[in-house]
């Protein structure tokens, strides 16, 4: 199971309760968007550009307590691309890490 059918499992079951629906709060917040690549792929019987890929961040508030369920690239993401595949080219926009 991936980690969205996790998170829609989640969202869901907190959502269905009726009596905390006033108190439940979701933000989505965006740390960074994935350029294009000029990759193209066959759909629908002809060639489409693929969309921007965004990386974000979830956060649960409930009651006055809060959830941070970071899925973005992290402030260290440069370093750990360089040291992984340092030949790879970067397609990722500024990074902004949520907890800044």
């Amino acid at each position: 199971m991936n980690v969205a059918k996790i998170v829609t499992l989640v969202l869901l079951s907190l959502a269905a309760r009726v009596e905390a629906a006033d108190e439940l709060r979701f933000s989505l917040i965006k740390t960074a968007q994935s350029q294009d690549r000029g990759e193209y792929s066959w759909r629908n019987g002809a060639w489409e550009r693929p969309e921007p890929m965004l990386h974000v961040a979830l956060l649960i508030e409930h009651q006055g307590s809060r959830l941070l369920f970071g899925t973005g690239l992290g402030r260290h993401i440069d370093a750990q691309v360089d040291a992984e595949v340092p030949w790879r080219i970067k397609r990722y926009s500024r990074v902004v890490a949520v907890r800044d």
